[in-house]
This record gives structure tokens, sequence and C-alpha cells, in this order.
């Protein structure tokens, strides 16, 4: 299945994005940082399963929800980081 192999692509190549951050030590970065993580081994466990079987594709339906469902405030948690960091070090408007 595509997702199964995609989707860890996709977060591992996020989670790099986000510890590039200049902030990454703040507090609503690692608790992004912590989301992402946990998801990656969820989605890590399914990576070669057959979802041929049901009972397989079910649970990994199930575990894409709690995916979603846990990252649903990843752009208003990093939205915190970045106020936080302007505050901090400043931006300049081009």
């Amino acid at each position: 299945m595509f997702l199964q192999k995609e989707l860890p692509a996709q977060l591992a190549n996020t989670m790099r994005e986000v510890n590039l951050l200049m902030g990454n030590n703040w507090a609503s970065v690692c608790l992004v940082q912590s989301w992402y993580r946990h998801s990656f081994l969820e989605l890590l466990k399914y990576e070669n399963k057959s979802t041929e079987n049901p009972q397989v594709l079910y649970n990994f339906i199930q575990v894409l929800i709690k995916i979603t469902n846990r990252n649903n405030n990843v752009v208003p948690i990093m939205v915190h980081g970045v106020i936080k960091c302007k505050g901090k070090y400043g931006f300049q408007q081009q």
C-alpha cells in the first residue's frame, strides 16, 4: 500500500525540517517533535505488513485516525513557536 511507505518518508522529511528550526529547544517545537516521533514509530509498525488482511488494514486505518487527531494542532503550536522566535530575535519585513 502506498501510504505504508510514503507516510513514514514524508514524516521523516518533516521531522528533519522541524529539527533545523532555530528554536528547536522551545516547548512548542519539542512538543511537535514528540508528536511526530510517536507518529513515525507507529507508522513503521505497518511498513511491511500486508493490508490484504482485513484486521491489519483496519488497525492501520485506526492508527492513521489517531495520528491525524494527535497532529491536528501542529500549526497553532508552531505559530506559537514562531511568535516566540519573532519576539526574541525579531524579523524584518521584506
